[in-house]
């Protein structure tokens, strides 16, 4: 047995499991309604389309909030939705997350909903104030979470499920004799891009535009901001980043 496979049978890695980690299959995505909020966010979406809304996507300065931003915004345009925005705060200025002062300011220019990415869970204040001024706020984030949500159409954050079920996951993964295997998201490690992705791939059932399949494409920014925000690469996370290297697959 040469060094590479001792450290792989060291951390437990034979057999099924070892083939899983060294070629991991892109196709055991997980059902993206599996998450929290997700149908809301959905369905929110699929009536902005409808009625022509503008949409301000709210990102964050770290590569993770960018390469997350963009997946949206590619992704929306794919959709046929006509008039997205971005507003990435300035590190300096807003600092991280969602202010009053930036949610006005989107609201001064039409914007009927924000998207979050990368924040917005811990954002009560905010989201009330947006909700004052006609604006909804759908959150995507992956960062702590508060023990009541915001006042947002949907807090779609895989932690929620770490503070709900905490007897049911270790190491982020859901325990194998869990009784809430196919009922609750079974991975919870995902980065800001990650559930920024899971969006994309749950609107893709609602709405044309991006075919399954299509989504592959954007596999190169959901690797970076996996990378370069530091999650474990494990499960979603590791098909992910090794699709996303592997870009030229798709060619």
């Amino acid at each position: 047995m040469n060094i590479f496979d001792e450290i792989l049978t060291a951390r437990g890695l034979t057999g099924h499991a070892r083939d899983a980690f060294l070629n991991p299959s892109y196709d055991a995505k997980h059902d993206p309604f599996l998450l929290p909020d997700m149908e809301n966010a959905v369905k929110r979406l699929v009536v902005a389309h409808e009625a022509d809304e503008q949409i301000m996507i709210y990102g964050d300065y770290d590569i993770d909030g960018l390469t997350a931003t963009t997946v949206l915004l590619d992704s929306f345009e794919s959709f046929g939705f006509s008039h997205v925005d971005a507003f990435i705060p300035n590190r300096f200025v807003e600092g991280y997350g969602l202010t009053v002062d930036a949610v006005e300011r989107i609201a001064k220019t039409g914007a009927t909903l924000i998207v979050t990415v990368d924040c917005g869970s811990l954002s009560e204040k905010e989201i009330v104030r947006a909700g004052e001024l006609g604006v909804d706020v759908i959150v995507t984030d992956h960062h702590n979470v508060a023990p009541v949500q915001p006042p947002a159409i949907a807090v779609i954050n895989p932690k929620r499920l770490l503070q709900d079920y905490p007897e049911e996951y270790e190491k982020y993964l859901l325990r194998s004799d869990s009784r809430q295997q196919g009922k609750i998201y079974p991975f919870l490690d995902l980065a800001g891009v990650g559930v920024a992705f899971k969006l994309i791939q749950a609107l893709q059932t609602r709405l044309p535009g991006l075919e399954a399949g299509q989504e592959k494409w954007l596999l190169d920014l959901v690797a970076l901001g996996t990378v370069c925000d530091i999650v474990t690469l494990i499960d979603e996370n590791r098909a992910n980043v090794y699709w996303g290297l592997n870009g030229c697959f798709w060619c």
